[in-house]
């Protein structure tokens, strides 16, 4: 009956303990993030994206604790009036989704977002010289608004900027500093309210966002989008052996190669697939343009 009793197992008993699969699973989500983080730290064109929108996270967190802070303190309103706080962002952020798609076929995306951080800091500079109910409404509209020009954009750049290999770890940074960002700003507002008051809060807020406006599409300016590695130097005739993107040389093989006239320049394009299996369609202006990432197919 013992031995019977002794073969017999339930799903109820752990068949180990759960101390070290817990373990393993936080230390490889540590390396992860890590390699992520070293990823990020070699690719500018995410790197700058990711900062743009960490900044803009910042600012907002502080704008928001203001805002309660005005509405209850000083307007002596209730906590019904920080629906209308929420309210006016939503909107806000509504309407920055449904018109950022007309944004990005006129502008490029980093233009996208240094016009937002330039308008939001107006509005911002503006409405610390007059804070009153409708002024603090009004700065959250904006903020929303121009939250949306900026988040779209900057999640396409940082997708373009990262093969698919490395994207997981790197959002998973991106949404890292993207949640900190916030909690940083209640723990400053706190203290920086009290001590410089609503008014100069803002303000300083807007003038940090026009400061930072013409910063992303200067650093994008410098840093290539991609590099093609060529066996003996790029001459006409030559085919690539490997790609360059976001800091990750990879071999590739390539599917076609033409010429082409598009926007009144004549470019050199090629579709290449890459060893994971990812393919990219690439091109550059004759006869020493810098190489660009025109779409990536699968």
């Amino acid at each position: 009956a013992s031995r019977i009793a002794a073969g017999i197992s339930t799903p109820l008993l752990p068949h180990a303990l759960p101390g070290a699969p817990v373990r393993d699973e936080l230390q490889r989500i540590v390396r992860e993030l890590a390699d992520g983080a070293r990823r990020l730290a070699r690719t500018p064109r995410a790197l700058g994206p990711i900062a743009s929108i960490t900044l803009d996270q910042f600012g907002q967190g502080i704008v928001l604790v203001l805002s309660l802070f005005v509405f209850r303190d000083r307007f002596r309103e209730g906590v019904g009036s920080f629906s209308n706080l929420i309210g006016a962002g939503g909107v806000g952020v509504l309407v920055g989704i449904l018109t950022v798609g007309a944004l990005e076929a006129r502008w490029p995306k980093e233009t996208i977002v240094a016009r937002a951080f330039a308008l939001g800091g107006i509005v911002l500079v503006a409405v610390s010289t007059h804070i009153t109910g409708w002024s603090v409404l009004l700065a959250s509209f904006f903020v929303g608004l121009t939250f949306a020009w900026k988040k779209v954009p900057v999640d396409t750049l940082v997708q373009e900027a990262v093969p698919d290999g490395y994207r997981g770890r790197v959002f998973a940074v991106y949404d890292v500093a993207y949640n900190l960002a916030r909690v940083a700003a209640g723990f400053l507002a706190i203290p920086l309210l009290p001590a410089i008051g609503e008014a100069w809060t803002v303000a300083l807020i807007g003038l940090g966002f026009l400061l930072y406006a013409p910063v992303l599409p200067r650093l994008l300016a410098r840093a290539p989008e991609i590099a093609l590695r060529f066996s003996e130097g790029a001459r006409a005739e030559e085919v690539p052996r490997a790609i360059v993107w976001g800091g990750v040389e990879e071999r590739v093989r390539v599917e076609r190669e033409w010429l082409e006239e598009r926007d009144g320049e004549r470019r050199r394009a090629f579709r290449l697939s890459l060893e994971d299996g990812t393919t990219v369609q690439v091109s550059r202006r004759e006869p020493d343009g810098p190489w660009r990432l025109d779409r990536e197919i699968g």
